[in-house]
C-alpha cells in the first residue's frame, strides 16, 4: 500500500495475511513503487526477508549464535566456532549491521588473516563464519551465505604442518628412551605408534573394547579429548583396528586385574590421561623435537603402507571416510617408497650391464 505523507513523502506498507510485515519511506514516488513491487515478489516467491532484520549487529548475531548452540552442539565444536568468531572478528566488524557487511569485506578479513597465520587456522575461522552466515539465513536474518562467495587465497603466513611421521627404526629408539624412566608412557607411545588411534581415541579405550572373535581387535567407539566429554570419533563411525603380536601383549599386560569397564590408560592417579601432562612428563619436546604425538598415527599408517597394505584397508583402520583422504595425506610417503623400489631396479639394471660389459 502506497501512501503520500502530509510532509510530501511516499510511505510502502507490505502486508501479509492482513498483517503489516514491512514498511518504508521514500522521496520518490518511483523509489517506492520500485521496492514495495519487489518485496512482494520476495514475499509471494518465499524469498522475503525483514528489512529490519538485517539491522542486528554482527557482535549480537555472534551472541545470538553462541547461546542457541550451547547445549545442542558438541562441546569442542562450540568451543571451536566461539573462540574463531570472537579473536578473528574484529572490534569494527562487529559494530556493523550484519545486512551492511559484504562479501569483500569478509575477503578482506581472511587475507590480512593470512598474513599472519597458517593457512589451516584461517580455513577453519572461514568455516566458523560461514556457519554462522548459514544460522542467520535460516532465522531470516540475511538472504544469502556470503561466505560461500570467497575462495580463500593461498596466504603467506605460516606454512601448514607437514606430517612427520618416524621410521621403524626410529620409533624403537624413542620408545626405549621412554621406557627407561616412564615405562607405562612408553606403552601409550608405543600403542599410538602400531594402531595408528588418536590421543582422544586411545584416552576413551576401555577394558572391554579389545575384542577377540576371529582375531585381536580394539573397537574405536569413542574420543575423549582434553578437557571434553566422550563423544563419538572424528568420522562419527566406530572401528575396528587389528592389533599386532606386540600390541596383543602389551594390552595383555596393562589389563591385568581391571574390570571391563576400566580405562585401560590412565594417569598416576588411575584417572584420565591428559595430553600436555604426558608430554610434559616424558619431556617429547626433547626427545622428539619438531615432531608431535599425532605424528604417532601417521607413523602407524606409512608403515603400514611400507608393508604393502592397500590403502583402502589402511584407510578403514584410521577411520578415514574413504581412502581418496588416504592417499592425499600419504602419497609423499608412498611416492617415496616407490621411489626407493625404482632406483633399486635402475641400480640392479646397471650392474648387470656392466658385469656383462666386464666379461667381453
Amino acid at each position: 500500500m502506497l501512501t503520500k505523507t502530509n510532509s510530501g513523502r511516499y510511505r510502502v506498507r507490505v502486508f501479509h495475511k492482513s498483517l503489516q510485515v514491512a514498511s518504508k519511506t521514500f522521496d520518490r514516488a518511483k523509489d517506492a513503487e520500485k521496492w514495495e513491487a519487489a518485496q512482494k515478489l520476495a514475499l509471494y516467491g518465499g524469498e522475503w526477508i525483514s528489512p529490519t532484520a538485517g539491522d542486528i549487529t554482527l557482535g549480537d548475531l555472534i551472541t545470538q549464535f553462541n547461546k542457541d548452540r550451547k547445549g545442542p552442539v558438541r562441546p569442542h565444536s562450540w568451543d571451536t566456532d566461539e573462540t574463531n568468531l570472537r579473536l578473528h572478528i574484529s572490534a569494527t566488524l562487529k559494530r556493523r549491521p550484519i545486512s551492511s557487511i559484504t562479501a569483500g569485506q569478509l575477503e578482506t578479513m581472511f587475507n590480512e588473516m593470512l598474513r599472519t597465520h597458517a593457512r589451516g587456522t584461517v580455513s577453519r575461522h572461514r568455516d566458523s563464519v560461514s556457519v554462522l552466515f548459514a544460522y542467520a539465513v535460516r532465522h531470516g536474518i540475511v538472504r544469502e551465505n556470503l561466505v560461500t562467495k570467497v575462495k580463500l587465497a593461498r596466504g603467506t603466513g605460516e606454512p601448514k604442518q607437514e606430517i612427520r611421521p618416524f621410521t621403524e627404526a626410529e620409533r624403537d629408539g624413542l620408545i626405549k628412551t621412554i621406557r627407561r624412566t616412564h615405562p607405562d608412557a612408553a606403552d601409550v607411545v608405543e600403542i599410538l605408534a602400531r594402531t595408528g588411534v588418536r590421543w582422544g581415541e586411545l584416552c576413551a579405550l576401555r577394558v572391554s573394547d579389545i575384542r577377540n572373535d576371529m582375531y585381536p581387535t580394539i573397537f574405536v567407539r569413542e574420543s575423549e579429548s582434553d578437557g571434553y566429554d566422550a563423544t563419538d570419533p572424528k568420522s562419527g563411525k566406530p572401528r575396528r583396528v587389528p592389533l599386532d603380536d606386540r600390541s596383543v601383549e602389551i594390552l595383555a599386560a596393562l589389563t591385568v586385574g581391571m574390570k571391563s569397564t576400566d580405562r585401560i590408560f590412565q594417569n598416576s592417579e588411575g584417572g584420565k590421561l591428559l595430553g600436555g601432562n604426558f608430554t610434559r612428563a616424558v619431556k617429547w619436546a626433547t626427545i622428539a623435537p619438531g615432531q608431535r604425538l599425532h605424528d604417532l598415527r601417521h607413523t602407524a599408517a606409512t608403515l603400514w603402507l611400507q608393508n604393502s597394505i592397500d590403502i583402502s584397508t589402511v584407510a578403514a583402520w584410521l577411520g578415514h571416510s574413504n581412502s581418496s583422504t588416504t592417499h592425499k595425506a600419504y602419497l609423499h610417503y608412498m611416492k617415496a617408497d616407490a621411489d626407493v623400489a625404482g632406483i633399486a631396479r635402475i641400480n640392479a639394471r646397471d650392474t648387470q650391464r656392466r658385469e656383462a660389459e666386464a666379461e667381453n
